[in-house]
């Protein structure tokens, strides 16, 4: 056979075999789009974040499923520091000042303080008991729900936003009124 008798008897037009559109493997013609190709944030960038920027380090574990497991963990610890603090406050702190209140006749005005530390320990109680409950979800598989990694970025949210402003009410309500009134002693 000749040379264009070879091509005679071929289709006139031969498809080029491209890649499915579904499909992972990237060719020289038909790289992966930047979007698709698998981004791996390094362990100590978020451990990083969470220290730093917390909802930006949710982020990146929300998005990489490798640290799904990560944030049942991150509910008890959050859970067991938020009951362990208030539990100091409402044991130790309180009945302290409402001794030197009563031994200085001053009547005390944030008589509610105890009871929003009530309630603190009792939210960081449901956030333990949360993040145990997500840590026997994750137990066999990695991936979480949408909608429960939906709730754990509100809790943890929600106690991101609370902390510090729960800690400017402790620095305005007690701990100012307490130095006030031992400093002039």
């Amino acid at each position: 056979m000749e040379k264009n008798e070879l091509h005679e008897t071929q289709p006139a037009s031969v498809p080029i075999p491209y890649p499915d559109i579904a499909t992972t493997m990237p060719t020289k013609m038909h790289p992966l789009p930047s979007s698709r190709v698998p981004a791996s944030t390094s362990r100590w960038i978020i451990i990083l974040l969470l220290i730093f920027f917390p909802p930006l380090a949710w982020y990146f574990m929300w998005k990489e499923v490798k640290y799904h497991r990560w944030f049942p963990m991150l509910l008890c610890l959050y859970g067991l520091v938020a009951i362990i603090l208030y539990s100091l406050m409402v044991f130790l702190l309180y009945p302290q000042l409402n001794k030197l209140y009563e031994s200085i006749e001053i009547e005390r005005e944030n008589a509610w303080l105890p009871y929003a530390s009530y309630a603190a320990i009792a939210l960081g109680f449901c956030e333990f008991l949360f993040g145990f409950f997500l840590y026997r979800k994750t137990r066999n598989k990695t991936a979480l729900q949408k909608k429960l990694l939906l709730i754990t970025i509100i809790i943890l949210f929600y106690q991101w936003i609370t902390v510090p402003v729960w800690a400017v009410i402790m620095q305005l309500t007690v701990l100012a009124p307490a130095y006030m009134i031992t400093s002039a002693i």
